[in-house]
């Protein structure tokens, strides 16, 4: 891993890709989307990547986008037992012989940038494939494109992006009679950032991303940097049971397919949260990370335990009455979600900190943003030490120290904004490594600023806002601030205030 967060670390200077595949945690993207934004945040924002039209699939669609077609379509997903047509790892295939077809991809604002413009359509080249137009508004001139044989997608520099993009077909010779798509990848047209491109399936199993025919050759395509599989609790959900044995062999097989094409690729692998079926709480996922964990030591893949971070055995009830989780017990709430990717974000960060030399993290500096678990890493000014060195002494030697006492629920950032100062202030006057604290455990704090015991009337909502985040800090629960509030779901409306008291 070492290797792969140096790479990482530069990407405000060189692209990097993550490929992020997994099931219905994974299709919905809001997990992903925040650990998107919170990577785009610090290290630029280098593409969205997979972008599918899932209404051809009759299935929905993400948090980020909404796709709507026309015409005769067929599809084919990883779900399937026995597709129609061949899957990459974008999960799902859609195909046409009408010569009228059409789909649209519509973005949501605020989850592309400008900059977005090189797009690739994987599809199959042939003499037999439609030529393909391509808009990024429904009256803009379209940029035409021709599949050349033996080259599995085409490729064009959009002249603007703003969050549209049509494609059509068209049947320009009597030979052409289909059009085979496997997705549309987008990037920014700037060798730099961080492209953080989710990929989930309904359903999906480890089975169903294993059967993948075009895996490794889009794998020797992309050279993904890092690729998780968060997948796996399909597999056993409904019988709590799984053979160890086979569960290895189709870990493996995946494993090594990845890269047998893309060597230089990073594997993370991701165990499920805690879940139950009706009553009986699903056992097998225990069993599940303890195989993961070994496949991780013995195929030298990343592991991140999210089952045991998350609360190990039994700990999906906690979640649920936390407002965390729905009531199926296997999915989350939208704050669930949000919180899981922050944990994921953390887990990240921290591995990079403890990854990377003291000489590399000298260039970086971590700053609190906003009232999340939120860190970002910037580069400092040219006099970064000095100015350091100042701010330190004068704050320890003419600023009197509280003793805080952690509390259950705190968290560094939380405490940062209760007094003021910054999570790197906490580490440094406590002498702390990383980010863990513990209830109980006393921290000095040299800030003039005394934390109000008034709690406020309102709250007004800004961007990483969720119900749980704001319920945390005011000592109160979901169920209350939706009730005073009139609300029906877990959304939040950033720039409104949410009341917090009558």
């Amino acid at each position: 891993m070492r290797h792969f967060f140096e790479r990482f670390s530069q990407a405000r200077s060189r692209k990097v890709r993550v490929l992020h595949l997994g099931d219905s945690h994974v299709h919905y993207d809001l997990q992903t989307r925040l650990i998107r934004e919170r990577i785009a945040d610090i290290w630029g924002n280098g593409g969205i990547g997979w972008l599918v039209p899932y209404s051809i699939a009759h299935t929905h669609g993400t948090v980020d986008y909404r796709s709507s077609h026309r015409g005769v379509w067929q599809s084919a997903l990883i779900t399937k037992y026995n597709p129609t047509f061949p899957l990459g790892s974008s999960g799902v295939t859609v195909y046409t012989e009408d010569p009228q077809a059409s789909f649209i991809i519509q973005m949501q604002k605020g989850s592309y940038a400008p900059s977005h413009r090189k797009l690739r359509i994987f599809c199959r080249a042939d003499s037999s494939s439609f030529d393909i137009l391509v808009k990024t508004s429904p009256v803009a001139a379209p940029i035409h494109l021709r599949p050349v044989p033996g080259k599995p997608y085409v490729e064009t520099v959009l002249p603007v992006f703003d969050g549209y993009i049509e494609v059509q077909v068209n049947k320009s010779r009597a030979s052409q009679h289909f059009f085979e798509c496997y997705g549309l990848w987008l990037e920014s047209v700037e060798d730099k950032g961080v492209v953080y491109s989710s990929a989930g399936v309904n359903g999906a199993s480890v089975g169903s991303w294993a059967k993948e025919s075009l895996l490794a050759e889009e794998m020797a395509i992309l050279q993904p940097d890092l690729v998780v599989l968060d997948v796996g609790i399909n597999d056993f959900y409904l019988s709590n049971y799984f053979d160890r044995n086979s569960m290895r062999r189709q870990l493996v097989s995946l494993i090594e397919r990845i890269r047998e094409q893309s060597p230089g690729t990073v594997i993370l692998l991701v165990s499920p949260q805690d879940a139950y079926r009706y009553r009986r709480n699903v056992s097998a996922c225990r069993d599940y990370a303890a195989l993961l964990k070994e496949i991780a030591q013995t195929y030298h893949c990343a592991f991140y335990d999210y089952y045991h971070v998350s609360g190990g055995q039994y700990s999906m009830m906690r979640w649920l009455q936390s407002g965390l989780a729905k009531r199926d017990r296997i999915h989350l709430t939208d704050a669930g979600y949000t919180v899981k990717g922050e944990l994921y974000v953390n887990a990240f960060l921290n591995s990079m900190v403890m990854a990377l030399s003291v000489e590399q993290l000298a260039t970086l500096t971590w700053q609190q943003a906003g009232d999340t678990l939120k860190e970002t890493m910037v580069l400092p000014p040219k006099k970064e030490e000095s100015t350091y060195q100042k701010a330190f002494y004068t704050a320890s030697e003419e600023t009197p120290a509280h003793t805080y006492t952690v509390r259950k629920g705190d968290s560094l950032g939380k405490i940062a904004q209760l007094y003021g100062v910054s999570i790197a202030d906490l580490q440094r006057w406590n002498g702390l490594p990383n980010y863990f604290i513990y209830p109980g455990q006393k921290l000095m704090v040299y800030s003039k600023h005394q934390p109000s015991a008034t709690v406020p009337a309102k709250h007004y909502v800004q961007r990483g806002d969720t119900l749980w985040s704001i319920a945390r800090r005011y000592g109160v629960s979901v169920e209350y601030l939706k009730k005073i509030n009139g609300l029906q779901s877990d959304a939040l409306r950033v720039g409104t205030y949410l009341k917090i008291r009558p």
